[in-house]
């Protein structure tokens, strides 16, 4: 709640019009939400409604910082978020990713341009703020299938504050914020208890229960994945120079077609059209990557290079074409870079490495052209002792690939200290 001293004059018995308006940075609008199923304008809604909008004093304030308000409105899934779930080994972001996803819209006018399902009013001073939004069910798109619990997230804000275009999060740092699954998960009071969201003036959030009969985003989006994977499995195999009928019976060996999996019929037609792509040569991987980053969380983006490497070492061969094409995959889908080479190490620790040399050698340990020399030299002193250990592991393959690992980080090494 915002406070404001208003001077009176007990003679007269008036109130100054050009009180001073005391502004208090401690307090904040006390938004307050709830949620209801309607049938408006004969079709089935949700209707939000809103209580302890700010008033025109609040609002003059901000436009005299030269900043704007906003009401803006997401809506959530958050059946499958339960506090239980998750522990210290569990990655908090993952999870919350992998449970919670925002609600979508084919409907150009209820989203932000990425399908994600918004309301954003600006709200004035001395105009009629809006004191309910109704949200067709029919525009609406859900993550999954049946039963499900829905979050509309409602905020008031600044113009200064930034929502990720893709799942409709505060961003913060120039990445998503899930203070909001936070404030859910824990039932805490205060949304933003140490004030790190500046931009963020008030925030309430209400749930309701809905049933989804269509099939989700999500599992319409699992098709795409696996598509995209066929995809980008035929295009490694055939740029390491692999016959097009070879790469295609590695392709199906990595498919699961289990007679549970309802989705085999698709795997097979998809592999089918994909074929014909590739004899064809009519496959493009960056507009691949460019689409996959739309429809895939960032665990997804992972299965994707574990997929590739696999393919890669089925012969237990590991080349420069194959891995320029992966750290490619890994860059385009905007990978944990330190996380993508630990899990290259492991898949490739016991193949054998051909057509690499001391220029391309360096990206084996994940070194860019951007880093600096010292950061080199560094990746390098750990690879090698890193690598240097393993030289008495009891596989013979292992140790032979530790041996050729750790004298190529020595030369590397060697050349940079020149």
């Amino acid at each position: 709640m915002f406070k404001q001293d208003k001077i009176i004059n007990d003679e007269y018995n008036y109130i100054d019009e050009d009180y001073k308006y005391q502004w208090q940075e401690s307090e904040k609008i006390n938004l307050s939400t709830s949620v209801e199923k309607k049938k408006i304008n004969g079709k089935d809604s949700f209707q939000i409604s809103f209580k302890g909008l700010p008033d025109d004093n609040i609002i003059e304030h901000y436009n005299n910082e030269d900043k704007k308000i906003f009401l803006k409105l997401f809506a959530y899934d958050v059946t499958d978020l339960n506090k239980n779930d998750y522990d210290e080994a569990t990655n908090y972001e993952i999870y919350i990713e992998k449970n919670c996803n925002v609600i979508k819209t084919s409907d150009f006018s209820w989203s932000n341009g990425n399908n994600v399902l918004i309301q954003s009013l600006e709200i004035k001073p001395f105009e009629d703020i809006t004191k309910k939004i109704a949200i067709p069910f029919s525009v609406m798109l859900f993550p999954k299938y049946g039963k499900r619990k829905i979050s509309f997230r409602s905020y008031i804000c600044t113009d200064k504050q930034i929502f990720d275009g893709l799942t409709g999060r505060i961003v913060k740092d120039k990445k998503q914020n899930f203070a909001a699954e936070e404030f859910y998960l824990e039932q805490i009071e205060n949304f933003d208890e140490y004030n790190d969201l500046a931009e963020i003036i008030s925030y309430d959030h209400k749930s309701i229960d809905v049933f989804y009969k269509q099939p989700g985003y999500l599992q319409l989006n699992k098709r795409k994945l696996i598509n995209s994977k066929i995809l980008l499995g035929f295009d490694i195999l055939l740029k390491n120079s692999i016959d097009i009928n070879e790469a295609l019976k590695k392709i199906i060996d990595k498919i699961d077609f289990s007679f549970e999996d309802e989705e085999a019929i698709y795997k097979t037609l998809d592999i089918k059209e994909n074929f014909y792509k590739a004899c064809s040569n009519k496959i493009d991987s960056n507009v691949v990557l460019s689409k996959l980053k739309e429809y895939s969380v960032i665990e997804e983006r992972y299965e994707i290079i574990n997929y590739l490497l696999n393919l890669a070492i089925d012969d237990k061969t590991f080349s420069k074409n194959e891995n320029n094409f992966i750290d490619n995959v890994a860059k385009s889908l905007e990978l944990d870079n330190e996380k993508y080479r630990e899990i290259k190490k492991q898949k490739t620790a016991s193949v054998k490495f051909v057509g690499f040399d001391n220029s391309s050698g360096e990206t084996l340990f994940g070194i860019t052209e951007n880093m600096a020399k010292e950061e080199k030299i560094k990746i390098l002193r750990k690879e090698y002792s890193r690598w240097n250990a393993l030289t008495n592991n009891n596989d013979k393959a292992i140790r032979e690939r530790a041996r050729e690992m750790r004298d190529l980080a020595a030369k590397l090494r060697l050349g940079l200290s020149r």
